[in-house]
This record gives C-alpha cells, sequence and structure tokens, in this order.
C-alpha cells in the first residue's frame, strides 16, 4: 500500500500529467480495500484522500466510516470535530 501512495504523491505533484484524475478516484479505492476487511489500509487511502481535497465533506465521511468499522470513536470524534471548526 505505501508503494501505492508514493505513486500517487508522486502523480499528484507533477499534475498527473496528462492523467484525469479529480476527488472521486480514491472513493472506490478505499471502499474496495474496506469490502476484502482491510480497512487499516483503507484508512490510509482516506486519509490520503482528505489531504488531496481538504475542502471537500467527502473525504472526511469516508474517513469518518473506516474508523467506525474499527471502533475508534475517538478518530471520528475528532474528524468531525475538526470539520466543524
Amino acid at each position: 500500500m505505501s508503494e501505492t501512495i508514493t505513486k500517487y504523491k508522486e502523480l499528484k505533484k507533477n499534475d498527473f500529467e496528462d492523467m484525469y484524475v479529480n476527488e472521486y478516484v480514491l472513493n472506490p479505492i478505499g471502499y474496495d480495500l474496506i469490502r476484502i476487511n482491510v480497512v487499516k489500509e483503507a484508512i490510509k487511502i482516506f486519509k490520503l484522500h482528505v489531504a488531496a481535497y481538504p475542502d471537500s465533506q467527502n473525504p472526511y465521511d469516508r474517513l469518518g466510516e473506516a474508523y467506525m468499522l474499527l471502533g475508534q470513536k475517538a478518530c471520528l470524534f475528532l474528524i468531525i470535530r475538526n470539520r466543524l471548526n
């Protein structure tokens, strides 16, 4: 997973060259990871999503959902609090 994240950051740094990428590209990747029960890896993707699109609500929702699946309510609370401020 770390190689994937590194490659994504590299491509983003170069404006994705000639690739079309928007904020919804990362969602399916995270959900696919949840579907195969690797939620901790999905959280890494959703954190990347939040970092890439901090003004969008969608990435925060997905990250919160993943934290809920792991029972990490404290992390979910922090996301909510940060979004409200």
